[in-house]
């Protein structure tokens, strides 16, 4: 048997430690710190994994979500026709980009714009509002919500009157939290919310 002998090799590692102790700490230091990150990343992971499995109808706001870059064809509302007759709930999403200003007048700033039915938005989770309140009762044809951001950039606050498109809006509240934030596709700025009615007003479409 030719096998290097654990005695001999301990010898050799004792008498390198001592020769240099610091270098020996350090590698000793190296090795631990590696293995608490490699836990430490794996451990975050499953526990970020955990939580979008089981969060995954809130942060969507539904069971599933469709997104679509141009108006459906008629063969596609006959699909979703035919799923609403088999009791299935769904609802149109809107979100586009425009510029917004005071009524009063005042600079024009770029905006993400979301247009929802307050009367079924959202299936899970809650819009949260400050003051607070409830959707459908803050979100009329002629009522917005906007982000914080976006009225501190406008010097503007709830009750002041916006322009969007070719319509007037006034502001009912502040958007404190959206349920689906994360799965939507234009997060660039601040934000206002609107209901589709408000969204025909505008003419943006």
């Amino acid at each position: 048997n030719n096998a290097f002998p654990w005695r001999t090799a301990f010898k050799i590692a004792w008498r390198e430690a001592r020769a240099s102790s610091a270098k020996f700490v350090f590698v000793v230091l190296a090795v631990a710190v590696g293995v608490g990150s490699l836990s430490g990343v794996r451990g975050f992971s499953q526990a970020f994994r955990d939580l979008l499995l089981r969060e995954a109808r809130t942060l969507m706001a539904a069971d599933l979500s469709v997104r679509v870059f141009e108006l459906p064809t008629d063969e596609q509302e006959q699909v979703l026709a035919e799923l609403e007759r088999q009791g299935i709930r769904r609802t149109w999403i809107t979100e586009t980009l425009s510029m917004m200003a005071p009524a009063a007048g005042g600079d024009p700033l770029l905006v993400s714009v979301k247009a929802v039915d307050p009367e079924v938005y959202p299936f899970y989770g809650s819009v949260k509002l400050d003051p607070p309140g409830l959707l459908r009762e803050r979100l009329g044809p002629d009522q917005m919500g906007a982000s914080e951001d976006l009225l501190l950039r406008l010097g503007a606050r709830v009750g002041d009157r916006m322009t969007l498109g070719g319509a007037d809006f006034t502001v009912t509240a502040v958007i404190a939290a959206e349920p689906d934030r994360m799965a939507g596709s234009l997060n660039i700025g601040p934000r206002v919310l609107i209901s589709r009615a408000g969204l025909e007003r505008t003419g943006l479409l």
